[in-house]
Parts: C-alpha cells; sequence; structure tokens
C-alpha cells in the first residue's frame, strides 16, 4: 500500500499499518528529541504555548493548580515531544530558572502536588525531600522518644547498620524476655 511520509511528503510503499515515515531519518526530524526546544513539527506550536494553557494560576493561596493529565501518584504530566511525558512541576521549574541539577529533585514547599508554581518549590536531594514529608520513614526520623517513653538520642540511641534507631532500655528487655523463653524452652523440653 502507498502511503505519504508525515515528515518528508515522500510516497513510500508500507510493509505495516504502523508506518507513518518512509524512513528513521524522516521519523527522528519529525520528533525532537533533545529535549524542550521544540514540539512535533505536526502541531507548530513549542511546548511553552501549550503549557500554560493548561495552568490555573487563580488559586487563593498561590498554586498554580495543574489542570492537564494527573497520574495516579497525584503529580500533574506534560508530555513535550508528544512521546515521553515529564512531571509538570519539573518542566515549569526547569522552563523560568534552568535546569535542575542531577541527583536533586524537587520539594514542593506547599505539599500541594498539582502545584506547578516555581516559587513554591526548592531544589533538595531526594533525602531531604523524603525527611520533609509525611511518610514512614519522615515520621520516624522526627521522633525524640519510644513508645515507652525513653529518650531517643545519647546513649540510649541504638543505630543498625541499616540506619534503623532502637531505644537500648527496650531491646535490652527485649533481650532479656526472649532469653528468658529459650531458656524455659529448653528445661521444658529436657523434663
Amino acid at each position: 500500500m502507498d502511503v505519504i511520509c508525515l515528515n518528508c511528503g515522500n510516497v513510500f510503499k508500507r510493509r505495516s499499518k504502523k508506518r507513518f515515515y518512509c524512513s528513521v531519518k524522516c521519523y527522528r526530524e519529525h520528533y525532537d528529541f533533545s529535549g524542550f526546544t521544540k514540539s512535533r513539527k505536526g502541531t507548530g506550536q513549542p511546548p511553552e504555548d501549550r503549557f500554560w494553557p493548561k495552568v490555573d494560576k487563580s488559586s487563593p493561596d498561590g498554586c498554580w493548580e495543574w489542570q492537564g493529565y494527573v497520574a495516579p501518584t497525584g503529580y500533574g504530566e506534560f508530555s513535550v515531544n508528544h512521546i515521553t511525558p515529564i512531571l509538570a512541576h519539573r518542566f515549569s521549574f526547569e522552563l523560568l530558572n534552568g535546569p535542575i541539577p542531577p541527583g536533586m529533585c524537587i520539594d514542593h514547599l506547599c505539599r500541594n502536588r498539582k502545584c506547578v508554581n516555581p516559587a513554591h518549590m526548592e531544589v533538595v536531594t531526594t533525602k531531604e525531600n523524603v525527611l520533609r514529608g509525611i511518610g514512614r520513614s519522615a515520621e520516624n526520623a522526627r521522633k525524640t522518644h519510644c513508645l515507652r517513653g525513653h529518650p531517643l538520642f545519647g546513649e540510649n540511641l541504638l543505630i543498625t547498620n541499616r540506619g534503623q534507631r532502637y531505644c537500648r532500655i527496650c531491646n535490652r528487655e527485649s533481650c532479656r524476655r526472649t532469653r528468658s523463653k529459650q531458656k524455659e524452652a529448653r528445661i521444658g523440653s529436657t523434663n
């Protein structure tokens, strides 16, 4: 079947229903894989012009709410070159503030995952971002006392190889109870 190439307009024989370009070169020319510089030729709009209509800046708390696609994680997604989606808040930050350094991530200071306002974001390490959050790791890192009220600092703090923090007093008591039960089990099995 003869088909017209979407990039150069040449007529070519299509071997599969999914082929719309006469060559890989035409496919790569039609899409820009270098990043944010330009969009697909067919739309005629740069990514910035497609991005801003999907942002609602009318929130009273200053958040710029993303109105486009929101992933199940709660973060907005935007496709720069119509192929690879990126997080909308990262696109906004890089567009207005420049590139994000390698190994760093963006922390929403407003805690609104759909916000794309760069003034509400800060570049931090992944560790700092996790510890600022509300997850289990952050909650445990903020604890100052164990469940029984013993302090989790100084001589009473026990840190494992994996970085887990334990109360030495509670750990000692737990080990004593375990040894006692094991001793009773040995005595009971010999009788």
